[in-house]
């Protein structure tokens, strides 16, 4: 026994038609149809026709739609936050760049302040660099540059040391010294600048 329903379908008016080569009214065909599967013709209505292309009007979306839209679209946008990612421009990327700059630039200098402090306690001089008068400074500073090591004793490259010089003479325009290393009007420290240029 098959697995499969039986269709008891007739067809035999269908092959009639064909052998004949008669040409049939598409509604006679499709009232013929209908009879055959006992279809009940009232369920095609004229009134159920499918709009042309011609007669479909595209409204406008309202508020509400565009409202529903939006938050549809910000959800989205949240979600994608929470998978591990927010959005980035080349504008955040400056900025961050930036920040960190000047974040490491605070780090370095108050790292080479502290160094700084550190040697002027243990030879006991004042550790505010700005009591101290030029001609004083001046030798101090070459002791400084010249005495400082690396936590293992190894010396430091020379880029190290300009940092040093950098952060010290940008201490001393903040406080408003008399006397700045960097060359200018206030420029100071002679014996301090012939050290580097020898270093």
């Amino acid at each position: 026994m098959s697995d499969f329903p039986n269709f008891n379908i007739d067809f035999e008016w269908l092959n009639e038609y064909e052998n004949k080569q008669v040409i049939l009214n598409v509604t006679e065909v499709d009232h013929n149809i209908m009879s055959e599967f006992n279809i009940d013709p009232s369920f095609f209505d004229d009134d159920m026709e499918e709009p042309s292309c011609n007669e479909i009007i595209q409204k406008p979306p309202t508020e509400e739609k565009i409202l529903v839209s939006n938050e549809i679209k910000e959800n989205d946008h949240k979600s994608k936050e929470i998978k591990g990612f927010v959005p980035i421009s080349l504008g955040d990327i400056d900025k961050y760049d930036a920040q960190q700059k000047n974040k490491n630039t605070v780090r370095k200098h108050d790292s080479n302040l502290k160094k700084l402090k550190t040697f002027l306690k243990q030879q006991q001089l004042p550790t505010v660099i700005t009591q101290i008068e030029m001609k004083e400074l001046d030798n101090i500073l070459c002791m400084f540059i010249l005495s400082i090591r690396k936590e293992n004793g190894d010396e430091y490259e020379t880029t190290s040391l300009r940092s040093f010089v950098s952060s010290i003479d940008k201490e001393l325009q903040l406080n408003n010294y008399q006397f700045t290393i960097a060359k200018g009007q206030r420029q100071g420290f002679p014996r301090f600048r012939e050290t580097l240029s020898v270093s």
